[in-house]
């Protein structure tokens, strides 16, 4: 499991596609994200993350492969 880096950014979801986010930046820049704890839950319990929804990501960087994964 990998450690949250310091930096989260603000970002639009473009897309999604089997819990897979796509988020694009201001700077036209995207990764992909996944949701994870308290948001994770509640979208099981009915609250959705949709297109167009801003939300914050961020970064964790992979303790073993050094890759980096975003969190919603």
């Amino acid at each position: 499991m990998g450690v949250p880096s310091s930096r989260p950014r603000i970002g639009t979801v473009h897309e999604t596609v089997g819990g897979v986010y796509r988020i694009v930046f201001s700077d036209a820049a995207s990764v992909e994200a996944s949701l994870r704890g308290r948001l994770k839950r509640e979208e099981l319990a009915g609250s959705r993350v949709v297109v167009g929804d801003e939300v914050e990501v961020h970064p964790i960087i992979g303790a073993a492969s050094g890759d980096t994964d975003w969190v919603i």
